[in-house]
């Protein structure tokens, strides 16, 4: 039997986030936010303006660690 997931953007750039060890704190310097609003923010406890949800996305997508 085979089992198949479904995960949404954000969980998928979560992920790719842990593997490649981007820290919270790079992150925020480049998007220009704290580093616990990212936290709360892939917690799902608060929002991004879509400008910022977009960076994070570019900073994981071009950073080669």
């Amino acid at each position: 039997m085979k089992m198949t997931y479904e995960i949404d953007k954000k969980d998928y750039y979560i992920i790719k986030r842990k593997q490649k060890k981007i820290l919270l704190k790079d992150l925020a310097e480049y998007i220009g936010c704290s580093i616990p609003h990212i936290s709360q923010w892939e917690n799902n406890k608060s929002n991004m303006v879509q400008e910022k949800e977009q960076k994070y996305y570019e900073y994981i997508d071009n950073t080669n660690k």
